[in-house]
Formats: C-alpha cells, structure tokens, sequence
C-alpha cells in the first residue's frame, strides 16, 4: 500500500478524453505529414490523415476494457507505373528507285593485298616482230590454264570519281521499353473513414517521465478499411486516358496497335491497398504519446514560503475501467501526508465527471496559510497544530499562530488567531475562524484602559479553477467581543482626587468621561475587527494540485463542494486558447464527383 496522500484527483468521462487529445496534439500534428506506403505496382504511394476525431463515449471494445475510439479520415496518392513496350517490326527503308548520281568525288582508295587461284586461264592473239608490219607467226592460242594471282597492297588516288546506283537497307526488330509514372488518387470521391481504438496505458510520475505524467498509446485496434467500390473502375478510366496520351505524343497515331488497359489488372494491383493501409495506421498510432510538464517537487527547505510547503514530493497515478470508461487518478503526498490512505474508489456520474478529495489535515494548512495572508495582520511566530485554539477552547484539529498582531487603525493589539475544523468522522465538516488580542493603552506608566479583542467567525470558502481555497465568507452569525474597560486604579485615583483636590462632582464626571469614551473605542474597535475580516475575501491559498494538472486537463470548475475531506464534484474546462490543439488535424478537402474526365 502507498503512503497517504494529501490530495487526489479523479478524472473521467468527456474531461479525461478532452484532457488527453490535448496531450496528444503534438503527436497528433505528426500524422497529417504524408506517410510512405509500400504498395505493389505503384511508386511514392502515401497516405496522409486529414482528420482525426475522438468520439464520446465511443464504442467499448469487443473483448471488454476500455479504449478511446477516434474517426480517421484518410487520403491515398500515389504513382501508378506503367510498362509501355514500342516496338517495330523488321523495317525495310529504301531511297526509292532513283539513281544515285554522286560526281567530283576525290581522296584515295586503300586497296589490300589480293591473293586467289586462276582457272580456266585463255590465253590468245597475234605475235608480230617489233617494228614489223607483216605478220611472222600464227595467232596464239593457249588452252585452258591454272595459276594463282598475288597483288600486293597499294593506295591509289581518286579524282573526278563519279558513283551512281541504288541503296536498299533493312533494319533488325529494335524493341523500345520505358516505365511512364502516373500520377493516381486512391480516394478520389471521398478520404476513407476509419474507426480505430487507442488501449491507454499510464506511466509515473517518476526521474523516467521527468517528474510529469505521461500517457502512451498500446495495441491500437484500427477497424476495416472499405476503399470506394467504384475505385478499380475510376482508376481504369484514368489509366487508359494516361496511355492514350502516350501513344497520341509518339506523333504516330492510328499505325501501333494498342493494348486496353485491363480492368481486372487494376483489381488485382488494388487488393492489397486495404490492408496496407490498415497496417500502416496502426504502425502511426501506436507511436502517439501524451506527457504533461513537471508535477513532482523537491521537498521544502527552511524558511521555504507557503506555496512552496504545500507542493507535493511524491505522486502515484492510476488509469483503471470504471463503467466501460477510463478514470485517471493521480495522488499526491508529501513527507507529512497523513490524510488520505489510498486512492479512493470513484467513477463518473452524469456530467460531473471529475472530483477533487483534499484531507482534513491538508485542508487545515491550507487554510492557515491563507489565514497568514488576510491584510491587517502580521504573524511573526510559525504556525503550530492542536486540538485547542488561542483562547483555550477544544476542537477537532487547529492551526494556531500565536504572537499574532493586528492593525485596528489609531491601536495596534497583540495576541493570536486559530483557524479550526470541528465535526465529527464522516460527516461534514464546520470551519471556524478565532482571535484573542488585547493590550493596555498606557499614559505615561499607567495604563488608561485594558482592550480585549475575542472574536468567532464560522467560515466557508471558494474553490477556484487552480484548486485553491479563495473568497472566505461567513457562513453564519459572526461573534465579536469588543471589551475597552478603564483601569480600576486609574478611576480609583480620579475618585480620590475628587474628593480631596477638585471635588467630588468633578471627579464624577471625569469617570464618566472615561468611561464613555471606553465605550465609543469598544464600538469603533468592533467595527475595524469586522472590516479586517471582511478583508478575507481578497486572498486565496496555495494550490491543492499542482497547476500542471489543470494546464494539462482545463480548469476545474466546482460543481458542489463538501468538507469532510473538501470533496468537490466538478468538471475541467478544456483550454480553446488559439495555440490549443482541437480535436482534429488538417482540412478535408471537397468531395470529388463520380465521373472522371
């Protein structure tokens, strides 16, 4: 079992939900970036979260708990890639019939080294001596021959060439593949509406939460996603329309033979988009965290102020299932907590949903510490707990500070103040303000008059939106004491002046004198305690609950308020500053029509 605390507060219902989307809002602005798919046939494929909405009271998970359940709008683009494959056929290319006519042609012919077999070798003709006109011999006719032919490797020079003829060529199959990038919007008539349930699990307050609270988000159980039915469809349309335009820039059109696009293709490349998406939300939600700032403190040191004793050094929190809804408590202690021994059972009730438990003992030094800042007063003495007040009557617990002064205007008077809780054990506790001043008003060595100061005042207070103690008010019929008596030795000596010095008339009036101005003093004393205390109303204690609480959360606003422990039934009013986070992230877009262009 932990130790006592001194408060604890309970937070449920739409405040718990409020409070932790806010906590959420860093995170959530996360997810509205686009987030990568990996989504077969298609490159750069995202996702991106236009809205994210909580839902109150939402659906209880099927397995029984407790989850917070939130509305996700998405949207899906990505880049459909299509294989275009050109191709030719085997192309004959042909100048046509006319003659090649190329004239002037010059430069130098590079002829290689010639070598080859002769047969059938002819060789005839007529041998005439040199210089003979008359034929000597018969024509020569040598039968057929062999041989072999060398020529050895020249180079010759070409002038005034001329080249005519015909040029045919044929080209090879020459295939031309590409992947073209398309462009496609997975959602194009609407984002997707997917339910998904948060399971919350609380951590702290601890070195590990650096002193704060903090909230994560486990299992997320994210619902079906139901994509478009008319998606595979649209998304042929779209397809075709891209290829089309392909082949109308290959400035051929009517000459390639085009393949539709095949629409149970596209089905098949859309199946698994459902479950991709599935997953990938999940992956986004469970990486969600809410953290509060600092909650925890060192403990007081000597001389520490108020505001400072009251922090708390130790606290323990808890997020049970209360009526198929979550309820966050969070206990505060101190080394001198005694109040409360452990957290206490609670669980919403119709629009009060949170409630704030501070211990009798607790309540007390608040109170004493709001009591030492009512104006008009000046506490030099530390304040002490007993079961009696200054001027000695009983009570269930007080807080007194003794050696007290307080400012009535022309006189300054010395004593004490307590402040008391009375009642019995579980029922409702009564809060009563006390005082005792008095002091002699002196001429010279003897004092004029004695003045003694009593009051009881029976006090309610506020409990304002930090969970302080402010505005005291008397809850009943308060009782001042005002008593100014002249001192019995100084109306004895008149008196015997009288009757020996002045007279006795004189002396008799000069004690009537003295008395009527004791009690004018005793009326105007009366009137300057009750304006002191009417003062009270101007003054507040420190906070019960760390403001971190409440920054976190919203404010509290008190629905009823009972002292015994001070319970107060009450809701916390969500911040709607403009840098708040509200329930919902990005813009969605208009929808889209039915038909594609």
């Amino acid at each position: 079992m932990p130790p006592p605390y001194d408060t604890v507060i309970s937070i449920g219902g739409q405040s718990l939900v409020d409070g932790v989307w806010r906590l959420l809002g860093p995170a959530l602005e996360g997810l509205s970036n686009p987030l990568p798919l990996a989504l077969p046939g298609f490159s750069n494929a995202s996702m991106r979260v236009t809205r994210l909405t909580p839902v109150f009271p939402g659906t209880p998970p099927p397995t029984g708990g407790a989850a917070l359940e939130v509305l996700v709008n998405v949207e899906l683009n990505a880049e459909a890639l299509l294989n275009v494959n050109v191709a030719t056929e085997s192309i004959s290319i042909s100048l046509g019939p006319q003659q090649l006519n190329l004239t002037s042609l010059t430069g130098t012919i590079d002829l290689p080294t010639l070598t080859g077999n002769l047969t059938n070798l002819n060789i005839s003709g007529n041998t005439n001596p040199v210089g003979s006109s008359t034929t000597l011999l018969n024509d020569i006719d040598l039968g057929p021959g062999t041989g072999t032919l060398n020529l050895p490797a020249s180079t010759a020079n070409l002038t005034n060439g001329n080249l005519t003829g015909t040029l045919n060529l044929t080209l090879p199959r020459v295939p031309l593949p590409a992947v073209v990038p398309v462009a496609v919007d997975l959602t194009p008539s609407a984002p997707l509406v997917v339910s998904a349930l948060l399971q919350l699990t609380v951590r702290g307050i601890d070195p590990t939460t650096r002193f704060g609270l903090l909230i994560e988000v486990g299992n997320p159980s994210v619902g079906a996603v139901a994509l478009d039915p008319a998606l595979a469809a649209m998304l042929t349309t779209s397809l075709q329309s891209a290829v089309n335009q392909i082949v109308q820039q290959l400035g051929i059109p009517n000459v390639i033979t085009q393949s539709p696009v095949n629409a149970a293709t596209v089905s098949a490349l859309l199946a698994p988009l459902a479950n991709v998406v599935r997953a990938a939300l999940t992956d986004a939600l469970r990486s969600l965290l809410a953290a509060t700032g600092r909650l925890i403190y060192p403990p007081a040191g000597a001389g520490a102020s108020c505001d400072v004793q009251v922090l708390p050094t130790v606290a323990d929190a808890s997020l049970a299932v209360a009526g198929g809804a979550y309820v966050l408590q969070i206990g505060f202690r101190r080394p001198s907590s005694t109040d409360i021994a452990t957290l206490p059972p609670f669980a919403p009730a119709g629009i009060a949903d949170s409630t704030l438990l501070v211990g009798n003992r607790f309540l007390l030094e608040l109170l004493c510490c709001l009591v030492q800042r009512l104006p008009g007063f000046t506490f030099p003495v530390a304040a002490s707990n007993a079961t009696t007040d200054v001027t000695g009557a009983s009570h269930l617990m007080c807080c007194n500070l003794n050696g007290a002064t307080v400012n009535l205007g022309p006189v300054a008077l010395n004593g004490g103040l307590s402040v008391c809780i009375d009642g019995s054990s579980g029922s409702p506790k009564s809060i009563t303000l006390v005082g005792g001043f008095g002091q002699g008003a002196p001429v010279g060595s003897l004092p004029l008059a004695t003045i003694d100061v009593r009051f009881t005042l029976p006090l309610t207070f506020d409990l304002d939106d930090v969970a302080s103690l402010a505005n005291l008010r008397v809850s009943g019929s308060p009782a001042v004491s005002v008593a100014v008596s002249p001192n019995p030795w100084l109306v004895f000596i008149i008196a015997i002046g009288g009757l020996l010095l002045i007279g006795p008339a004189v002396a008799v009036v000069a004690n009537a004198l003295l008395l009527a101005s004791c009690i004018m003093a005793s009326r105007l004393l009366d009137s300057a305690v009750r304006t002191v205390l009417g003062a009270a109303s101007l003054v507040r204690s420190p906070v019960s609950i760390p403001p971190g609480v409440f920054e976190a959360f919203g404010k509290l606003v008190p629905v009823t308020v009972t002292i015994d422990d001070l319970t107060a039934h009450s809701v916390l009013q969500t911040p709607t500053s403009p840098w708040a986070v509200l329930p919902r992230i990005g813009r969605d877009r208009p929808s889209k029509p039915d038909s594609v262009d």
